[in-house]
């Protein structure tokens, strides 16, 4: 079963169906059965699913009647002068009222039986006096229908920034919620001038790419996390997608840009882990250093202390001083001279040696 959009007078939009099989074709204009009543449209949209209905509007069957006729297009032109003068005699009994509302647009039903009237408001609106002074003068069904910022910019039409014909009145079938959130995924930035639509809120295509930006940046860290390069510590600061590229901010201040084959060198593994003495690959092992900008390229740990050296603070020599040699005099290490700090360590030792000297030993 196919499902046939129809379009009325201000962009609004309903889907019907067509039981009659009336041959039925895009642009073509028909007669809907309505609540209580005939309406006149035009298709615009032909699908195999119902798109913009509410699910509470689902179970209500709308039908197709039949194609428009001459006739019929005689009673639209009708009832768009009577709409002129409707729209006259709300605006007038709002400001008897004085009601806060704004009257946006008046639609009369085809067979003239009801007559909407859609308007803005800040809050509620108790409009029953209204209402009760619609119908003595009108003579007709009276609807008053509230809508938002969004509805008035579809109902009044106009073309976005982007220099197209906007989305809510040329094809949007129905709003979407929209949020800063959106905006700040996308890395865009947060200026309420440029992020708005006619409509004054959030442009309703800040969602049509959020699916693509969020699955390209699961492949990336998160910004603000902390990676280590041979200058220091950087943080992410903005993520490009398009050209692969991360922009990451040292502790001085200072913004370089890298690519994310780069970065991912850096953030697969620990060097601390791998215990590399230079530049390392994916598996730990020792290799060449990579063709990089030269900041995110694993820094190398410092060597291992000798055998038998110690690292202690002076006035900590109490404890005894082992040998931490391998009993092999030719693979010791490096000679006293060249070691930093021999003079310190050879005193200590000595001071040891007295202190720990076993029984029976030579002086």
């Amino acid at each position: 079963m196919n499902y046939f959009e129809v379009q009325f007078k201000g962009n609004r939009r309903a889907a019907f169906t067509n039981p009659m099989g009336f041959p039925v074709k895009l642009g073509d204009h028909v007669i809907v059965n309505e609540k209580k009543g005939e309406d006149l449209g035009r298709v615009v949209q032909i699908s195999e699913v119902d798109r913009i209905s509410q699910e509470d509007e689902r179970d209500e069957v709308r039908t197709i009647a039949r194609k428009a006729g001459p006739h019929d297009f005689q009673r639209k032109r009708r009832n768009l002068q009577r709409e002129a003068r409707a729209e006259e005699v709300c605006r007038r009994l709002v400001q008897d009222h004085r009601l806060p509302m704004k009257v946006i647009n008046v639609e009369y039903q085809l067979d003239g039986k009801k007559v909407s009237f859609f308007f803005t408001a800040e809050g509620r609106v108790d409009f029953r006096s209204l209402v009760r002074d619609l119908a003595g003068e009108l003579r007709t069904r009276i609807e008053l229908r509230q809508i938002g910022a969004r509805d008035e910019a579809r109902k009044f039409g106009g073309f976005g920034p982007c220099g197209q014909r906007q989305c809510c009145s040329g094809w949007l079938s129905r709003f979407d919620p929209v949020t800063t959130a959106m905006a700040k995924e996308q890395n865009l930035p947060l200026n309420p001038v440029k992020l708005s639509g006619n409509c004054g809120r959030l442009k309703c295509c800040l969602r049509y790419e959020l699916d693509f930006y969020r699955a390209e940046l699961k492949r990336y860290p998160s910004l603000e996390r902390a990676v280590e390069t041979l200058r220091g510590a950087a943080f992410i600061e903005k993520i490009d997608i398009f050209n692969e590229e991360v922009l990451i901010r040292f502790a001085t201040g200072e913004l370089e840009s890298v690519t994310r084959a780069e970065l991912e060198r850096l953030m697969d593994f620990d060097p601390a882990e791998n215990h590399c003495e230079g530049p390392c690959d994916r598996e730990g092992a020792a290799g060449p250093a990579p063709a990089t900008t030269g900041v995110l390229v694993a820094a190398a740990l410092p060597p291992e202390p000798e055998p038998g050296a110690r690292d202690e603070e002076p006035g900590e020599s109490d404890d005894p001083v082992e040998d931490g040699g391998s009993g092999d005099g030719e693979e010791a290490a490096a000679p006293r001279e060249d070691r930093p700090g021999d003079g310190q360590r050879r005193r200590r030792g000595r001071r040891g040696g007295r202190r720990n000297r076993r029984p029976g030993e030579g002086s």
